[in-house]
C-alpha cells in the first residue's frame, strides 16, 4: 500500500510540477513578445545625410533650410518610395525617408493641408502611443509626425518620420501648408546643387536632366 500511495503521490507532484512550468513559460514567451513590440515602436531619432545622397537608408534625411531661406512650403510624400520631400519656394530644401500605413491601414492619398499642429500628442485611437510634432491632415486620424520606421509601411495610415526631422518640418511649417501623397514615384522639381554652385534638375530615379 505504501507503495501505490508514494507513486501515486509522485505523479501528482510530477503533473503539478508540468502544469506550473507550463505557465511559467506562457508568462515568459509574453513578457518577451511585449518587450520586442515596444522594441519595435520605439521612435526613429534619425540620421542626417549628404545632400546628393540618392537613396537614404530607413531614418535618413537632408535638411538644408539656408538654400531657400523664405516663400511657400510645399510636402509632396511618395509611398511606392517611402519617401517625403519638402520645398520652399519651388526649392527642395529637405527630403526624409518614412514609414506609412501597412496592409489594411492604407495612408490616403490626394491632396491635403495641415489642419492643426502640437508638438506633445498622443493617440486616442491606440493605447496612447507618442506621436510628437504631430501635424494633422485629417480629422480621422492622419497625420505627419515622428515615429518608428523599420524600413517598411508599418502605420496605422499615419506618416511617420524620423523625429529629428519632424522637429524640423514643425518650425518650417503653419496650418494651411499643402501636403501631396501620392501612391507613384515622384519627380522632383528643382533643388540646389550645391556642389556645383548651380540649380539643376533631376528625376525620380536619380538621374540629372537637361536643366
Amino acid at each position: 500500500m505504501y507503495e501505490d500511495d508514494h507513486l501515486r503521490q509522485t505523479g501528482v507532484n510530477t503533473h503539478e510540477s508540468r502544469f506550473f512550468l507550463a505557465i511559467v513559460i506562457r508568462i515568459a514567451l509574453c513578457l518577451l513578445f511585449a518587450a520586442s513590440l515596444v522594441r519595435g515602436d520605439e521612435i526613429t531619432n534619425g540620421e542626417p545625410v549628404a545632400p546628393l545622397t540618392l537613396q537614404l537608408k530607413p531614418g535618413e534625411y537632408v535638411w538644408h533650410p539656408e538654400i531657400s531661406p523664405s516663400g511657400p512650403v510645399v510636402i509632396i510624400v511618395s509611398l511606392s518610395e517611402q519617401v517625403l520631400h519638402v520645398y520652399r519656394n519651388g526649392v527642395r530644401i529637405g527630403r526624409s525617408t518614412i514609414s506609412s500605413g501597412k496592409a489594411g491601414y492604407s495612408t490616403p492619398t490626394g491632396v491635403f493641408t495641415i489642419l492643426e499642429k502640437k508638438v506633445e500628442h498622443t493617440s486616442t485611437i491606440y493605447s496612447n502611443i507618442p506621436m510628437p510634432y504631430m501635424e494633422r491632415l485629417t480629422w480621422d486620424g492622419i497625420a505627419l509626425h515622428g515615429g518608428n520606421l523599420p524600413g517598411y509601411p508599418s502605420s496605422h495610415g499615419c506618416i511617420r518620420l524620423p523625429l529629428r526631422f519632424a522637429g524640423k518640418l514643425y518650425s518650417v511649417t503653419s496650418c494651411g501648408t499643402i501636403v501631396f501623397v501620392s501612391d507613384t514615384n515622384t519627380v522632383q522639381p528643382a533643388f540646389l546643387d550645391q556642389s556645383m554652385g548651380r540649380e539643376t534638375r533631376q528625376h525620380a530615379d536619380g538621374h540629372e536632366a537637361d536643366p
